[in-house]
């Protein structure tokens, strides 16, 4: 029997109802309908992205016993109505701040063979992978559906039935995209990106993975409207089960897109501001705060939060960087130079703050000493190659011929 047809033989446990349209198109989960044990004039549905656990539970009772310590996973003993039928258990995972039914996965008693599989009306498979237990699936789409086997060999045997939420495989997307995108496949981790926000486009996981994307390929513009709304969703009680520095990290990011975008400083100042509140000693956050202080001239504030973050990370590399370049500005030479020094004795390995002290040296007309600092910066690993040449503290080096033999170096 087709593995996708063991469903419609379990009517006196689980069946599958037909499903619903999201907004944007793609079929949602099937629904599952099980008679209360005793009671078959009572039915209750469970239907993964709508049902809760205390729905499952007044239909299955309690769980055995939870399959995983970290994500909201439990195991249900199956009615005798389903057990009757060939069902061994039921497997039901849990979105962690709803309590939402992500998945439900109906092991079968007898294994079906994987030929059985051929032919079924249930969409495409969009994809096969690996599972902790050592087994495989499939996932398929627009059914929502997933074929659980015994192990990733090629002709295993299915052992499971799998009903998903269009969160839960939005959720898998999105994963997936995070990985591309720490391996630099860019491509990859935009086309999977893409993929869970069609799946599902409220999932919260969607919208982080695709603003995620734009903002490594610095289209900030198409990554304000993700991240407004996923700074709006960080302050709210939805957030709650998140970690706090990823709630901190969309506010800040958020602040970062909508200045740099749209030079909407007072909305950038107010993003920065609600980090804050979660966290007031956050380094990215009091030094962007100066950022925007900066830019609206307004100096002695941005001096305030350059050294605010400072004195959390000595060490802070933009907020150094940003402080010793006001100090040159106002042409407090020796307060730039004292910085940058200390800076360099905090990381002494860091390139950026070797380049601040070519600047310092250079802002008081020492030539071989800013082109020396020069020199280590690059044999160091600095890479931006455009700072060095528009640089106006380094005017006095820009046109020697041992500084442009270095920008050479700088590929």
């Amino acid at each position: 029997m087709p593995l996708f047809l063991v469903a419609a033989v379990l009517s006196a446990s689980v069946v599958a109802a037909e499903p619903r349209q999201t907004p944007a198109g793609p079929a949602a989960a099937p629904a599952f309908v099980s008679h209360k044990p005793g009671r078959a004039d009572v039915e209750l549905t469970i239907r993964p992205g709508t049902s809760t656990r205390a729905e499952v539970e007044l239909t299955l009772g309690d769980p055995v016993r939870r399959v995983s310590a970290g994500p909201d996973v439990f195991e249900y003993a199956p009615t005798p109505g389903a057990a009757a039928e060939g069902v061994a258990r039921f497997v039901v995972e849990y979105f962690a701040d709803t309590k939402v039914v992500a998945r439900v996965d109906v092991y079968m008693k007898t294994p079906v063979p994987a030929d059985s599989l051929a032919g079924g009306d249930y969409g495409t498979r969009v994809i096969q992978r690996d599972r902790p237990d050592g087994g495989r699936e499939d996932l398929y789409y627009p059914s929502l559906q997933a074929a659980v086997f015994a192990s990733s060999a090629p002709r295993a045997p299915a052992v499971a039935i799998g009903f998903l939420s269009p969160r839960a495989l939005a959720v898998i997307y999105a994963r997936r995209s995070e990985e591309h995108l720490k391996a630099e496949r860019v491509n990859e981790a935009r086309n999977d990106a893409d993929k869970a926000l069609l799946v599902d486009p409220e999932s919260i996981d969607a919208h982080m993975a695709l603003a995620g994307v734009l903002f490594a390929q610095n289209d900030y513009a198409g990554a304000v409207p993700h991240y407004r709304l996923l700074s709006a969703w960080a302050d709210s009680a939805a957030a709650a089960t998140y970690d706090t520095p990823l709630r901190i990290r969309m506010h800040i990011r958020y602040g970062y897109v909508v200045s740099h975008a749209l030079g909407d400083h007072a909305e950038a100042l107010a993003a920065y501001q609600l980090a804050l509140k979660r966290d007031p000693k956050n380094t990215s956050a009091l030094n962007n705060i100066g950022h925007e202080y900066h830019l609206r001239d307004q100096l002695d504030k941005a001096e305030a939060f350059y050294r605010k973050a400072l004195g959390v990370d000595p060490a802070h590399v933009l907020a150094s960087r940003n402080l010793v370049g006001l100090l040159l500005h106002l042409k407090r030479s020796d307060e730039a130079f004292a910085q940058a020094e200390a800076a360099r004795k905090a990381r002494p390995a860091e390139p950026s703050f070797m380049v601040d002290l070519a600047r310092c040296w250079g802002d008081y007309g020492r030539k071989g000493q800013a082109l020396d600092w020069v020199r280590k910066a690059v044999e160091a690993g600095f890479k931006d190659r455009d700072a060095l040449a528009s640089d106006k503290n380094l005017a006095l080096i820009q046109q020697d011929k041992a500084f442009l033999k270095l920008l050479d170096q700088i590929r």
